[in-house]
């Protein structure tokens, strides 16, 4: 074999192991969806800020209907109704659900606020002057939700004021609300 040939077999080989490692880094960024209630364009599809969501459950249940990601929430208040059910009996068997009027996480899927809605880097955001509150006061037919998030566990919420919840927690519900929110990152 030519010296020639076995420097361009070697190039190959470090071409093929660069594509490969450039893939391998695009499929660990995750998907990023958008939602800024400001939105007016008549287009909300998540997927920039110019098409974002207008209410943030859709964004996290989009999140995790393609495998995960985080949710980029602009600032404003996001009092709007929730349907979300959340399952109150303790056995694994049978099934309570109740209607909570809560934004309902999902496994995988991380929450930050605090955008301005031009943001392309996390990092870019500063939640302190740009609030992004998730408000449970009407998210129940009109009424205060039993929760204003029903929480996954191993999830991020960073960036937001969170307020207008029912004051009363389901005993049954009490133990485990308490346990997912330990083992989530609220920030």
């Amino acid at each position: 074999m030519t010296m020639r040939k076995l420097i361009t077999f070697r190039r190959i080989g470090l071409y093929l192991s660069l594509a490969a490692i450039v893939l391998w880094v695009e499929s660990a960024v995750a998907e990023i969806w958008f939602v800024n209630l400001a939105n007016d364009t008549g287009t909300e599809d998540g997927t920039s800020w110019e098409t974002a969501l207008v209410a943030i459950q859709p964004g996290v249940d989009a999140a995790f209907e393609s495998g995960g990601g985080e949710v980029w929430v602009a600032n404003g208040v996001y009092s709007e109704l929730r349907e979300g059910t959340v399952d109150v009996e303790p056995d694994p068997v049978e099934e309570i659900l109740v209607e909570s009027g809560s934004l309902v996480t999902k496994p995988g899927v991380n929450l930050y606020g605090g955008f301005l809605g031009t943001e392309s880097l996390l990092e870019e955001r500063d939640p302190n002057p740009r609030l992004s509150v998730i408000d449970g006061s009407r998210s129940r037919g009109g009424e205060a939700a039993y929760f204003v998030i029903f929480n996954t566990e191993d999830i991020v919420i960073d960036g937001f004021t969170i307020t207008g919840v029912l004051l009363r927690i389901m005993p049954i519900l009490q133990q485990d609300w308490e346990l997912g929110c330990a083992q989530s990152k609220l920030r």
